[in-house]
């Protein structure tokens, strides 16, 4: 049995995902079959067509009107063969959907999904060194959001650790979301991922008051607009060109007054127009469904509470879009002065805004949360050996058991446990090169990540305070900055060092000081990690210069070491990547060295 902390069973994904992908492929063969034979008989129904008009034109002209019945074949034929189109691109992307499930599954997935680079900010106190976003990063591991605020949400949970209170309710809604697969396979089908604009910019456009058109315009242009049609069709048939000519010049000169202004309005708003497709049909999948957690249930009730469902008004704007993107067309263009088109357009827009605008935010904000719920569900779907954390509000403290680096194939990644708390709150990992220290630092890093996100770890158990992550394993130089690697280094520790002032910090921190000679790094990172545990921050160093190890002695009972082996037999090196009490007793560097050809 399952202990409470973890994920339900579920039916072993890779055997749905497998019979699921094995039905699609089945009905794709004969969707392609059906769409051959509409394409060969829409050629058939049109070239009927074609040589009926033809032949009863010259031959029995009183009879033209029978070549309508191919005609209106080929119509049909047309839109059953569209319809036929979408189903065959919905089975396409869900076979994408289960073919990148079972990657995920066989741990083939690094390099096929959204890697979210765009959400890096180097100066993170743990993006880069964790390896949050980039090709095999967490991100890309997790995500399954089809919309930007979808996307942006589950950035912004990976970069920030939830409120305590948040956690627990985001755990209960990822437990009843994980068995939904149909639901997630909805929102698959829901849109593809679109990275253009952002919903920042899709909320100040909603929100804004400014109006380029005057409500009055919705009453004036529609008649003249007639008016000018019917003169240029009395002109046409033989009318006085008088009449053509004033209403011409008139609705041309009523144009000019706003043209420019809808124009430039017109440019800000389609520029987030790529965002409102996905966004109303990821809508359209959850506004109506019955949930019982607290978190999913608030998230339908701030959808439910305008008087049109979202999906439907986020649609209309969707349309009205469409009209004002048809203004590009050529036969518009030649008509659009004399018509109002595009003044016509705008106002529609406006007015969509006055009446549904406030309420982008919430469903911004409704539609981001939800895909990054979804996103959690299919992780714990996908791993249900992972178990929920069990979050403490004591003083500082994390008990690991079982603990594998999430990104790593679940086939080899080797458990350890970890714990930290305020009576043994340092950890100083020695050992070779290549043993697993960083890797080991990586793993505690991306499981509280994982587990401040509301998402299940990577772990057999796991209980947690609330901590603020902050870790030094992959500082790097800047040419543009003017900064080496050392310096870089130093700064990133006294960011540590503040934020341990500030709130409850673990910190990982990969070979401490190694650009200095050893006695300034030995007496750096003593004073370094005094001042850490002065602040009550607990957390771990990894070193391959056993003289760090002394620091342990020189702290006293605050610290332990720990270390990672490893042996050398038949020219090869060998690793347990298991955790061990005590300091390590070889290094690797000279067999490491020989192994590939180098003369020491």
């Amino acid at each position: 049995m399952n202990s409470p902390s973890q994920v339900p069973a579920h039916s072993d994904a890779r055997s749905v995902y497998g019979q699921r992908l094995s039905s699609l492929e089945s009905e794709q063969v004969h969707l392609r079959q059906r769409d051959r034979l509409f394409g060969l008989s829409k050629v058939v129904a049109a070239t009927v067509a074609v040589v009926a008009a033809i032949w009863l034109a010259r031959q029995y002209p009183n009879l033209l009107a029978w070549a309508l019945v191919p005609a209106v074949i080929f119509v049909v034929l047309w839109i059953a063969h569209e319809r036929l189109l979408r189903t065959l691109a919905a089975s396409t992307r869900l076979q994408s959907f289960y073919r990148r499930g079972l990657a995920r599954l066989d741990d083939h997935w690094a390099g096929h999904g959204d890697a979210g680079v765009r959400f890096l900010d180097p100066t993170h106190l743990y993006a880069r060194d964790l390896d949050i976003f980039g090709c095999g990063g967490l991100y890309e591991l997790i995500s399954q959001a089809a919309s930007a605020p979808g996307q942006h949400t589950l950035a912004n949970w990976l970069l920030h650790p939830a409120e305590p209170d948040e956690i627990p309710r985001r755990q209960e809604a990822v437990r009843e979301l994980a068995p939904r697969l149909d639901l997630r396979e909805q929102l698959a089908l829901a849109a593809d991922a679109i990275h253009e604009g952002t919903p920042e910019a899709l909320t100040r456009w909603a929100e804004s008051t400014e109006a380029t058109v005057p409500g009055w315009l919705l009453y004036v242009a529609p008649p003249l607009a007639l008016l000018w049609l019917g003169s240029l069709f009395y002109w046409i048939v033989g009318g006085p060109f008088t009449w053509f000519a004033l209403l011409t010049f008139l609705n041309a000169a009523l144009t000019a007054r706003f043209i420019g202004a809808v124009k430039r309005a017109a440019v800000d708003v389609l520029q987030v127009s790529p965002l409102l497709g996905p966004l109303h049909r990821v809508l359209a999948v959850y506004e109506s469904q019955a949930f019982h957690s607290p978190a999913l249930a608030a998230l339908t009730a701030a959808v439910r509470s305008h008087s049109l469902a979202p999906s439907r008004a986020i649609a209309k704007l969707e349309r009205n879009l469409e009209w004002l993107e048809s203004s590009d067309n050529w036969f518009v263009k030649l008509f659009n002065r004399f018509v109002f088109w595009t003044p016509l357009c705008m106002l529609a827009i406006e007015n969509w805004r006055r009446r549904h605008g406030t309420h982008m935010r919430a469903w911004l904000s409704s539609v981001g949360d939800f895909e990054a719920l979804s996103s959690l569900a299919s992780f714990a779907y996908e791993r249900p050996s992972c178990c929920f954390p069990t979050l403490g509000t004591d003083a500082q403290a994390l008990d690991a058991v079982g603990l594998t680096h999430p990104l790593l194939p679940r086939a080899t990644a080797v458990p350890n446990d970890a714990s930290l708390d305020k009576a043994h709150p340092l950890i100083i990992v020695s050992g070779p090169n290549m043993a697993g220290k960083s890797t080991l630092l990586r793993a505690i890093g991306l499981n509280v990540v994982l587990a401040q996100c509301g998402a299940p770890a990577c772990c057999s158990r796991l209980t947690l305070s609330p901590l603020s992550v902050g870790a030094s394993i992959a500082v790097q130089d800047s040419l543009q900055s003017g900064l080496s690697r050392f310096y870089a280094e130093i700064q990133r520790l006294k960011q540590i060092t503040d934020l341990a002032a500030a709130r409850p910090t673990l910190f990982l921190l990969d070979e401490l000081l190694s650009g200095t000679n050893s006695h300034d790094r030995r007496v750096g990172t003593e004073a370094l990690l005094r001042g850490l545990l002065a602040r009550n921050a607990i957390g771990l160093i990894t070193t391959h210069d056993l003289a760090l190890t002394e620091i342990a002695a020189a702290l006293k009972t605050e610290a332990a070491n720990m270390h990672f082996g490893d042996r050398f037999s038949a020219g090869e090196l060998h690793f347990d990547y298991k955790l061990t009490p005590g300091i390590a007793d070889s290094t690797n560097a000279l067999q490491l060295m020989r192994s590939i050809g180098l003369e020491v």
